[in-house]
């Protein structure tokens, strides 16, 4: 018997049998190697981590009056001239501080929810477990009505990827007698 490429001419590939062949393999090809990615979510998991920029030294007097929980007149006016990023990067400074203040992410989001809540919800997406927790935390802190909603869609994602840490801090965070998005933002 002759092995398959001595077999197969030219000719026999250009013909409809041998174009059903060829696109048979490939698919057999694509459904291994996508079988393959697919069981291999330890492996690329291990790579996700959200990164953080430094906080320029210009806005350290806003994360000084964020970590006491009160801005005055003019660092509020200070704070709705920033740009987007700069405003973020609050946000990554809070995340990078070895003891993150409980008061910071109330104000922060009461000052500019759509955009804390967006990046801690992308936290929760994209980020290594530590981050994750510490997201899980910012929302729980910002006592925003809204970060309900993203607390129980990351309950839902954590319990399928069977993520048991996770999945008992946004319980937690989401328990009756927590006050999360039922206080009063002070």
């Amino acid at each position: 018997m002759q092995p398959l490429h001595k077999r197969l001419s030219p000719d026999d590939l250009r013909s409809l049998t041998g174009q059903l062949l060829l696109i048979g393999g490939l698919f057999a090809g694509s459904v291994v190697l996508a079988a393959g990615i697919a069981t291999q979510r330890t492996f690329f998991e291990k790579y996700r981590s959200e990164t953080y920029q430094a906080l320029p030294a210009n806005l350290k007097p806003l994360v000084d009056s964020a970590v006491d929980g009160d801005f005055s007149v003019s660092e509020i006016t200070q704070f709705q001239h920033l740009p987007q990023p700069d405003r973020l990067r609050l946000y990554d400074d809070w995340m990078l501080a070895a003891n993150p203040s409980d008061l910071a992410p109330r104000l922060l989001t009461r000052l500019d929810a759509p955009l804390y809540l967006t990046r801690a919800e992308r936290t929760l997406v994209c980020g290594n477990p530590d981050q994750q927790r510490r997201a899980v935390f910012f929302l729980e802190q910002s006592n925003h009505s809204e970060a309900i909603p993203i607390l129980q869609k990351a309950l839902n994602w954590a319990e399928q990827r069977h993520d048991t840490a996770l999945v008992e801090q946004i319980q937690q965070a989401l328990q009756p007698e927590n006050t999360i998005g039922r206080a009063p933002i002070r």
